[in-house]
């Protein structure tokens, strides 16, 4: 099913705002001519139960706007998400990584700083705590997108599924991806209206 009514994003407008590559990391290169990423984040949505943990990299470009750089959300151990987790935050040299802690967040960031002690590497790690309802979170991104001011680098596409099937107040399954995205967006600046891009 390519399309779901009520669903905040569509294919059309995913494929409208795609761009193939971006300049990724913080220093500039003069062999991409796409947008320089200032900043990335890792967003973590933590796993219930057998669920997926939902990991997203963001980054926020020179132009300000938003840029989806990587899904590494999987469904594993606590162990293994944790190493994926760590994989993207070095992979793409971010700042920072967020997760949330109405969920298990307590829990995520002592697996994470863990695992980041178990591999003698450092972490930058904050919570955020969900006072919103996810469709309320969601929907100043999706916004952003309709406004053409946040794009998918490249085809990701279990993530875009799941934005493209999920329906505030019908879908049953719990959007993890979505919900890392979304992490990702609000730290960089453009998940809540009364935050300004720098």
């Amino acid at each position: 099913i390519d399309e779901v009514p009520g669903a905040l994003w569509t294919r059309a407008i995913l494929s409208a705002t795609r761009v193939k590559r971006c300049c990724e990391g913080h220093a500039a290169s003069t062999e991409c001519a796409g947008p320089h990423i200032a900043r990335v984040v890792v967003g973590v949505d933590p796993p219930g139960g057998a669920a997926e943990c939902g990991i997203v990299v963001g980054g926020r470009g020179d132009d300000g706007h938003l840029y989806i750089l990587a899904d590494y959300s999987l469904q594993g151990s606590p162990d293994r998400w944790a190493g994926q987790l760590l994989d993207a935050y070095h992979a793409y040299s971010a700042d920072k990584i967020v997760g949330e802690t109405n969920y298990g967040g307590d829990m995520v960031e002592h697996t994470v700083r863990e695992a980041a002690l178990a591999r003698g590497v450092s972490v930058n790690y904050s919570n955020v705590q969900a006072t919103r309802g996810k469709a309320v979170r969601a929907e100043p991104v999706a916004a952003m997108f309709e406004q053409g001011r946040a794009h998918m680098v490249g085809e990701h596409m279990h993530l875009e599924d799941e934005l493209c099937g999920w329906v505030p107040g019908v879908s049953v399954r719990s959007p993890n991806r979505m919900d890392a995205m979304v992490w990702a967006a609000t730290e960089l600046g453009g998940g809540m209206p009364r935050v300004r891009w720098l």
